[in-house]
């Protein structure tokens, strides 16, 4: 069954990260980190200096490719775009040129997709109430479903490092699936998160996983059957997304804007840096 979406007020949407209508594909023609300094505790957006540049004037919109469904996720992956289109499923588009992206497959999904990542000839989707999709995309014209496996809560981004998929499943928390097979996912071990699970990324040893008003969790995942909990901190907003580079993660907060958490000890991460986004 498709899960049915939230109605949210014109004055609050802002606050959501929710779907939006359509894809807009915005290829970045020139992009230059506006910061006078490398020190990620004071990220900038920009500074009247001649150090520091408006971005604004150099990101413009080279092309666009409206979806058939609202766009969630994306990936992109062999000159393909792959887009988790909610209740579309999967769509595939062309972006060799990039001022004319076009949809050459797609594919519907049993739930509503939500996140997506590539890892070789296979597309993972975190797919809402029907958990995790494998679609095979060695023909992106073509995908067709491969494998699935449905789990507890709702499936809303998934991760993928080597044999093993990383599905952050909302009040369900996190599920590691063993994905050797591709075309029989098998579920090794839940990691029950304090709040909602929506995002994880993998880094080294360990899972960050976005876990709204519990902030950012922190699990190790070397033990892929009983992955313990190693740190967490909890964000001022609720943690939607979350990527990782070095020693920081970085999370979209949602109201709280970006935070930006030295995880150079991941059994005790902390806010170093935060910006309030409009």
């Amino acid at each position: 069954m498709k899960e049915q979406r939230k109605t949210v007020e014109p004055t609050t949407a802002r606050k959501y990260m929710g779907p939006s209508l359509g894809f807009l594909l915005v290829v970045l023609i020139s992009f230059l980190m506006a910061s006078c300094g490398d020190d990620p505790a004071e990220p900038i957006i920009s500074v009247p200096d001649d150090r520091c540049i408006e971005l604004g004037d150099y990101l413009h919109a080279a092309g666009f490719c409206d979806t058939p469904g609202d766009a969630n996720g994306v990936v992109v992956a062999g000159g393909y775009a792959y887009i988790a289109d909610w209740d579309a499923g999967l769509q595939v588009v062309d972006i060799s040129d990039p001022s004319s992206p076009a949809i050459i497959g797609e594919l519907d999904t049993p739930g509503s997709a939500r996140g997506v990542v590539v890892a070789g000839d296979y597309a993972y989707i975190a797919d809402s109430s029907a958990g995790l999709q494998v679609v095979d995309i060695s023909d992106p014209t073509s995908p067709i479903v491969s494998g699935g496996l449905d789990t507890a809560g709702v499936a809303r981004g998934v991760a993928v490092v080597g044999d093993y998929a990383y599905l952050a499943a909302g009040d369900a928390g996190l599920h590691v699936f063993n994905i050797s097979d591709p075309s029989s996912p098998v579920i090794i071990g839940p990691v029950y998160t304090r709040d909602c699970a929506v995002g994880v990324v993998v880094a080294g040893n360990y899972a960050y996983i976005a876990d709204e008003e519990a902030g950012l969790q922190v699990v190790d995942i070397r033990n892929a059957s009983i992955p313990p909990a190693s740190g967490e901190i909890e964000t001022p907003g609720e943690a939607r997304c979350v990527a990782v580079a070095g020693d920081y993660a970085y999370i979209a907060d949602n109201e709280a804007g970006l935070q930006v958490v030295d995880i150079g000890d991941p059994s005790s991460p902390a806010i170093i840096g935060e910006l309030d986004t409009p």
